[in-house]
């Protein structure tokens, strides 16, 4: 059974994070037949040849539900302090999803907390392993709709057969006691089942203004940052940079130039 509205293309092999011939993903929370990993991205699967694990790579990466395509190697981070090329590359090797480790990126909005997340993951999607991207809101709509029909487990269960989620935005909408209630569910039951990427644009001590002062609050940090590689982007914001840097042209014209 794969999500609605995400099919795996006709021909492809079934790849990771999709249920494989058994339908349900193996005890490991991987999609298939629990013995098998994916090779590298260059390689053959499935006697498809390199061409077929390309195009398979492609349907996962459609289907994991990406707002934009990125990179990390279009990521523009000279401008963070914190990021170095060696935590990045690092990252890109995706061992915290061989882990069923999680990565928090936190910084404010315009920083690339996004761009790291949809990098990253597109990189899971072209190393084989099944992907999903939603922002926080767009996650409690989900489970709350799951919920609503007396299905939350099962769905929980569904994206067992997902090696990776992210999850886009914490702190951009506040949250009630029930729908913090759901994303603790969702964030319990991935524990040590499956990695989790995080952006979040304010530092664990502050998740209370969203989620509110509670012990689930108290109990999710503890999830997420347990195991976690936590990635802070200091730098400015790059959209209020350009902005800035567009008003500044702005006023340039319209003042004109300094003659005295």
């Amino acid at each position: 059974m794969v999500l609605p509205g995400h099919t795996v293309p006709d021909g492809y092999p079934a790849p990771e994070g999709y249920p494989g011939s058994d339908g349900y993903a193996g005890s490991d929370g991987y999609a298939g037949h629990g013995a098998h990993r994916p090779g590298p991205v260059t390689g053959g699967q499935g006697g498809h040849g390199g061409q077929g694990f390309a195009a398979a790579a492609e349907g996962r990466v459609r289907a994991a539900g990406f707002p934009a395509r990125r990179s990390l190697e279009e990521f523009d981070g000279t401008h963070e302090r914190h990021l170095d090329r060696y935590t990045l590359s690092r990252l890109g090797r995706l061992e915290f999803v061989r882990a069923r480790g999680n990565v928090v990126l936190l910084g404010p909005p315009g920083s690339g907390t996004t761009h790291l997340a949809v990098a990253l993951g597109t990189r899971a999607c072209q190393a084989g392993h099944g992907t999903r991207f939603a922002t926080a809101a767009e996650w409690v709509a989900r489970l709350t709709c799951a919920h609503a029909e007396g299905r939350l487990t099962e769905e929980l269960v569904v994206l067992d057969r997902y090696a990776l989620l992210i999850v886009d935005g914490v702190g951009a909408v506040p949250f009630d006691t029930e729908s913090t209630r759901l994303l603790h569910r969702l964030v319990s039951h991935r524990y040590a089942r499956g990695s989790v990427v995080v952006t979040a644009d304010r530092p664990f001590g502050r998740w209370s203004e969203v989620f509110g002062d509670s012990p689930a609050t108290s109990s999710m940090v503890d999830r997420v940052a347990h195991h976690a590689e936590v990635v802070t982007l200091t730098g400015e914001g790059r959209r209020l940079r350009d902005h800035d840097r567009d008003r500044g042209g702005e006023r340039a014209l319209a003042v004109g130039p300094d003659l005295s």
